[in-house]
């Protein structure tokens, strides 16, 4: 047994998904935090940075430039030139291949709640002459659940046509007439038709509140040639801490609108655990503790603890596994360490574990930051990577952000200056020669105020 915990910890790394392993192995040491953990530390950076000043920041880098760390000096592969909406979410990105020489050319266009409902992606190889289409993704989302995805239509540019190649999948819901969700089901495209692979059911008792909650995946039976519905794992005896009845997947039942205080799990081999957990008010902390005894010698005890550690989403999250066999123990331990600042920029993410007593890095990312003097905003994001041969930290990736502007779409600039002219625009960032009426943003310099005429 003890051998083989090594390998199980290692799948741990994977993100939260719907088709998770059985609780006895890795769904122990699982992030309850959708990160994007199977990224490169270079596409977690570059996203992640982009998203969060978009949606956070007062100031918005209008030009983003990535290099990394080759032969002991910094080399520039990537550049970034984006254009904001009014509410600070992009609306164009020229992504320039500084190795290639070629850009990519992305828009968004997005609903009432600022989730994109597509992007458009074009490419040009003749420095921006002219683009071509590249890739179209539509999407659409639950009325009920904004940010839920039901439908998710992506499609390549394939000799001078649209064609559905990519990640094409829709979310089918089923409610009861009291507005719970009942059924939710999976279905991905296969050979120009939506299948349903896989799906969880959710049963209500009287008091409106679900008791049991079951996951369904479609297998193969390759002895048989065919597929079949195999059982996955199924929460019964509910008791919640709070729900609202919109339960769409089976995992992650600690954190958000729906949220266990205990339960039974039954896993897709059959094994039974109890569940309870307890939280922290106001907040998205909890420890949740997962027991089983099978009766046989062979006894567990798993406690997760996931402590929100700031506003930023920053957070620290520890599973603390004892197997019990036959008397003798062991202990798994995984911490899992994120770390934001007020901008998004992540100062450190990082995975150790202890299998008894015996420590190890799985992952650590440590992020600096420098900003500017005068409005406070990042101009330099340096990324250090863990490398596991020499057991050091070694620098990776860097993004410098430049081209600043505010909402108002007026630029930042280095000074003041008193003897600069004066430049008026409107509130959509429109420079106004002779401003008459209305409200304006002045500026001279780096000095902005707004007026009334």
């Amino acid at each position: 047994m003890k051998r083989l915990l090594l390998p199980l910890l290692c799948i741990s790394a994977l993100t939260v998904n719907a088709d998770a392993a059985p609780l006895k192995k890795a769904r122990l040491h699982r992030s309850p935090v959708k990160t994007e953990l199977t990224k490169t530390p270079r596409e977690k950076a570059g996203k992640s940075l982009r998203r969060a000043q978009a949606d956070d920041a007062k100031w918005l880098a209008s030009t983003q430039e990535i290099s990394i760390f080759i032969d002991d000096e910094w080399l520039p592969v990537e550049r970034f030139d984006i254009t904001y909406n009014a509410q600070g979410a992009a609306e164009t990105e020229l992504d320039y291949d500084l190795e290639e020489g070629t850009i990519s050319r992305l828009t968004y266009t997005y609903d009432e709640n600022g989730f994109i409902t597509r992007r458009l992606s074009e490419f040009s190889d003749d420095e921006g002459e002219t683009f071509e289409n590249s890739e179209l993704l539509d999407r659409t989302y639950d009325s009920r659940i904004p940010s839920l995805i039901v439908a998710n239509d992506q499609q390549l540019w394939v000799d001078g046509e649209w064609q559905k190649l990519g990640n094409n999948y829709k979310r089918i819901i089923t409610r009861d007439d009291a507005g719970n969700i009942t059924k939710m089901e999976i279905a991905t495209l296969y050979e120009g038709e939506y299948d349903v692979s896989q799906y969880i059911e959710i049963s209500y008792d009287a008091d409106g509140k679900a008791s049991t909650i079951s996951e369904h995946v479609l297998d193969y039976d390759y002895a048989n040639d065919s597929f079949y519905w195999k059982d996955g794992d199924t929460y019964s005896d509910i008791e919640w801490e709070n729900t609202d009845g919109q339960i769409y997947q089976i995992d992650n039942l600690f954190r958000g609108d729906n949220r266990i205080k205990s339960a039974t799990l039954t896993d897709s081999e059959g094994t039974e655990y109890s569940v309870s957990a307890s939280y922290t008010q106001g907040s998205d902390s909890y420890i949740a503790t997962i027991k089983t005894d099978d009766g046989e010698g062979f006894a567990m005890t798993a406690i997760q603890d996931f402590a929100s550690t700031d506003a930023f989403g920053s957070y620290r999250y520890t599973t603390d596994v004892t197997y019990d066999e036959e008397g003798e123990l062991y202990n798994e331990k995984m911490t899992e360490t994120n770390t934001n600042d007020a901008w998004g920029n992540n100062l450190l993410y990082e995975v150790v574990y202890d299998i008894d007593g015996e420590e190890f890095i799985e992952e650590r990312n440590v992020g600096t930051v420098e900003f500017d003097a005068t409005y406070g905003y990042p101009t330099l994001y340096t990324l250090e990577v863990y490398d596991y041969e020499t057991d050091e930290m070694g620098y990776y990736l860097r993004i410098a952000y430049s081209n600043y502007h505010d909402l108002a779409g007026v630029s930042a600039t280095p000074a003041y200056d008193p003897a600069a002219p004066v430049e008026y625009y409107n509130l959509q960032g429109f420079k106004v020669a002779n401003p008459e009426s209305g409200i304006f943003i002045c500026r001279q310099g780096n000095k902005v105020s707004k007026i009334i005429k």
